[in-house]
């Protein structure tokens, strides 16, 4: 496979973290505002957050971390599948 960063000792394991933290991060500031459904009114005041749409993001964050991250990670412990199918890839690989 490809060379990885933290296993060739490119970057540290802390930069590594915060890097995949920066992301995550950005990503999340970035689908937040699409969760914001304007109001038919022209004050901002009156639009309401997606709820389902909202606990899609949550979520799929949750999932980038969790596929190789934490304690038991999803991606060696026989869950990649799910973690794949979940994650908005599953209509082209599933």
């Amino acid at each position: 496979g490809q060379p990885r960063a933290t296993q060739k000792g490119w970057l540290t394991p802390s930069q590594t973290a915060y890097a995949s933290a920066f992301c995550v991060s950005l990503a999340l500031a970035i689908g937040y505002p699409l969760c914001i459904v304007p109001s038919t009114t022209s004050t901002v005041s009156e639009s309401k957050i997606d709820g389902l749409f909202l606990f899609i993001i949550l979520s799929s964050a949750f999932n980038a971390v969790a596929y190789t991250g934490g304690p038991y990670p999803l991606g060696y412990i026989g869950l990649e599948h799910v973690s794949i199918g979940y994650s908005g890839l599953g209509d082209l690989f599933v």
